[in-house]
């Protein structure tokens, strides 16, 4: 298993002092940057294929098991949060509500309708959850920014420009380029059989960016 990142500039915005205050950045060089590390995600896995993944780790669970627990704890932790609990699911983590809204001028000007506007659902993880940076199974992989890569599509692209051609049986194939398949010709370009030299396929570049990642968002 491996964390794809990538590393990009930001601008400092914020600076923090000895004792850990925290104030913005308005010195005159506000254009100082620093680098960091930002995860970049291939693909997003469902809900089904991460039951199978569940199944696929010698369980005696089926997948519709998996499944059904995880609708089931789903539908409970959202009614024992609407009736004022915070729950505790083991090394995953503590759930909570947060609410949030403007705030009134006083007491009696407070009404729920509008200064309570969002309710969201608060995730606090646990041990196995708080700081993943030292797992032992961690991997690494430092790959292009999404603006890197469009960048090294585009010039590729513009290096190499598409050119009509023929293959041998008349067919166009984008790049002209193809796969030599065909059989032997005699000298008069015939092939043994009579009929025009055929069997060619279309060479596909499958090639990937080099560093990069082709799911990058």
């Amino acid at each position: 298993m491996a964390v794809n990142y990538s590393v990009a500039p930001r601008k400092i915005r914020l600076l923090k002092d000895e004792n850990g205050n925290v104030s913005f950045n308005t010195s005159a060089d506000k254009a100082e940057v620093r680098f960091y590390a930002y995860p970049q995600v291939g693909s997003v896995m469902t809900f089904e294929q991460f039951a199978e993944h569940v199944v696929s780790h010698d369980s005696k669970y089926h997948k519709g098991d998996v499944l059904a627990v995880v609708v089931e704890v789903m539908r409970c932790l959202k009614e024992q949060l609407l009736n004022g609990k915070r729950v505790q699911l083991s090394d995953l983590g503590v759930f909570s509500l947060k609410l949030s809204g403007p705030g009134a001028p006083s007491m009696t000007d407070f009404n729920t309708q509008t200064n309570i506007t969002t309710i969201e659902v608060r995730w606090t993880p646990g041990k196995n959850f708080r700081d993943l940076r030292h797992d032992e199974d961690l991997v690494l992989n430092q790959v292009l920014t999404k603006e890197e890569d469009a960048e090294i599509k585009k010039a590729k692209k513009a290096a190499s420009p598409s050119v009509k051609g023929e293959s041998p049986s008349g067919d166009n194939v984008p790049g002209g380029t193809t796969t030599d398949n065909s059989q032997q010709t005699t000298d008069n370009g015939q092939n043994p059989s009579g009929g025009n030299p055929s069997g060619g396929q279309q060479a596909t570049d499958n090639g990937q960016q080099p560093g990069g990642d082709d799911g990058l968002i």
